[in-house]
């Protein structure tokens, strides 16, 4: 009988390259491997279930009230921050209404002059900037806080737990951090191995703050010994947990090397996408848009790019609007026949070598902010190679070791100032770009996911000998 896995994730999976190509590998050692997750926005169309290899996808339904919460936490603070006005104003618009409805009836026409008092003194407050303004979106932010720390996250974990502990599985693989909570459950339920496969330092990232920092560290503290086997994504990230959390088990590096691409003819679909001429030059950035991945830089830069270059930003997230606004005005400024800026959704895992073949250099500005940034190895540190495109990055520890190794790019200023990108950008001329994109071919036959993937098999194979 074939032995069970069951792989963890808090996403629905569905553009994790990483993780399918993980459990694609360690089906083939003859393992019944299945992916549980979360539906969301990738899903909405609907997935596909099982996978070539064998394994399937189990994707927990998105519930109105999970998805309520995650709205709440997600967006609806920004939301009254940009719109506190009119939506105070609607408000009073909305009272007023109901004032001149009720007058016909004394007692609604007091309670609702009394209700009236309230979104005048958000008007109030809102016009005149006082504290009372920002102490009422703190209260909203906390609360909000709460709600999601308490319930959404509480609530995903007993939805995955209920789910994984009917499939009986002999092996946890738990990618990342969120999902420990219902691993470390089901390993004390069910006696099972347990993999933690950490993508990133999770109390380093660019974003954490000093209250979250604390709490990762004990969570990891606690459960450090419960783990048999760990994964990670490069040796400095190994290094780290190494020297602070001796208790977990030696790290099995996996990189986020990518699947050879099989050669092909460019047919030129993210010329189309963006609607530039065949013979445009462009920078491209593919992945998510999140704060201090120097993203904004990167649109500033653009406004100095000779005619022939067009930055191109395919993918999404929270500072889509932000980015966008950025690139129209820089095209409303810039007196040129093609935008210098133009912005597109992203492209299917599976077709990502045939989108990003069109650039003429990748990007991967990522600030410094953090270990989790310094020692980062994302994974388009090999989809710009795989499809022959040469990457200008910022000098991040283990990218530049690569770099540098390697010659496939061009290093970035860690200050990322707009003009000296444009200027480094400017300065590369097709010569250059060709012979680091050879050797974009080399250092792809030698790091590419079919060495990774023979790891992961061979730690597979020895669980049950």
């Amino acid at each position: 009988m074939r032995k069970k896995v069951a792989v963890l994730s808090f996403n629905s999976v569905v553009n994790d390259g990483r993780i399918l190509k993980s459990a694609d590998s360690v089906s083939e050692p003859g393992f019944e491997v299945k992916i549980f997750g979360f539906e969301d926005n990738h899903t909405r169309n609907g997935y596909c279930k099982k996978r070539e290899s064998g394994v399937t996808l189990d994707l927990i339904p998105k519930q109105f009230t999970v998805g309520v919460l995650a709205f709440l936490y997600n967006d609806v603070s920004s939301y009254l921050r940009k719109n506190f006005k009119i939506i105070s104003l609607f408000t009073l618009f909305l009272f007023a209404a109901v004032l001149l409805f009720s007058a016909f009836y004394l007692p609604i026409f007091v309670v609702f002059t009394g209700l009236l008092v309230l979104p005048l003194f958000f008007l109030f407050s809102y016009f005149y900037r006082n504290k009372l303004y920002f102490y009422y979106l703190k209260v909203i932010n906390f609360l909000i806080k709460i709600t999601r720390k308490k319930v959404y996250d509480e609530h995903r974990t007993k939805a995955m737990y209920d789910k994984v502990v009917k499939f009986e599985p002999d092996i946890i693989h738990a990618h990342d951090l969120r999902t420990m909570d219902a691993a470390i459950k089901l390993k004390n339920k069910l006696g099972c191995l347990l993999i933690w496969d950490a993508h990133e330092i999770y109390e380093e990232t660019a974003q954490i703050k000093a209250d979250n920092k604390e709490n990762i560290s004990k969570k990891i503290s606690s459960f450090q010994a419960l783990v048999d086997h760990f994964i990670t994504i490069n040796e400095s990230i190994a290094k780290f947990y190494a020297d602070k959390y001796p208790n977990l088990p030696k790290a099995l590096i996996i990189k986020n090397a990518t699947l050879k691409n099989i050669p092909i003819e460019y047919d030129y679909r993210l010329h189309k996408k963006a609607m530039l001429p065949e013979n445009q030059k462009i920078i491209l950035y593919q992945g998510g848009f999140a704060r201090k991945r120097g993203i904004e830089s990167i649109v500033k830069s653009s406004e100095f790019y000779s005619d022939d270059t067009t930055l191109v930003l395919m993918g999404w997230g929270g500072i889509h609007n932000e980015l966008s606004s950025m690139a129209d005005k820089i095209n409303s400024q810039r007196n040129c026949f093609y935008p210098k800026c133009v912005i597109i959704p992203p492209a299917p895992q599976s077709e990502l070598a045939h989108w990003t073949m069109g650039a003429f250099l990748g990007l991967i500005p990522y600030e410094n902010h953090g270990l989790n940034h310094l020692y980062c190895t994302p994974n388009k540190l090999w989809e710009y190679p795989n499809a022959g495109v040469p990457l200008l990055c910022t000098p991040m520890v283990e990218m530049k070791k690569i770099v540098d190794e390697w010659q496939i790019g061009w290093l970035l200023d860690s200050s990322l100032q707009a003009s000296h990108i444009a200027k480094i950008i400017n300065s590369i001329d097709q010569v250059s770009r060709d012979r680091k994109s050879i050797n974009c071919k080399i250092f792809i036959d030698n790091d590419n996911w079919e060495i990774y993937s023979q790891k992961l098999k061979s730690l597979y194979k020895g669980f049950f000998k």
